[in-house]
């Protein structure tokens, strides 16, 4: 089996948003690095407060080399 290395996601999802999904992976994997996605900018003032690992968050558009860059920041920072 696979082990996740990085969660990305965007924040604005039906059923579920992007930090209740985080909320529920840190339960199980708390050191889990993150990276979020949105559209909505007022968005990220309801971020929660996450401890000493608060997830990357991007607004669209955003620049593919920063993006990447922060994919690879992430990988080479989650645990094993």
């Amino acid at each position: 089996m696979h082990e996740v290395d990085c969660l990305i996601s965007d924040i604005d999802m039906p059923g579920i948003d992007g930090f209740q999904l985080l909320e529920q992976i840190r339960a199980v994997r708390p050191r889990l690095p993150a990276i979020f996605i949105t559209g909505y900018p007022e968005r990220l003032k309801q971020l929660p407060s996450l401890g000493d690992i608060n997830p990357r968050v991007f607004t669209k558009p955003f620049r593919a080399e920063e993006f990447l860059a922060a994919i690879c920041e992430s990988l080479a920072s989650s645990p094993r």
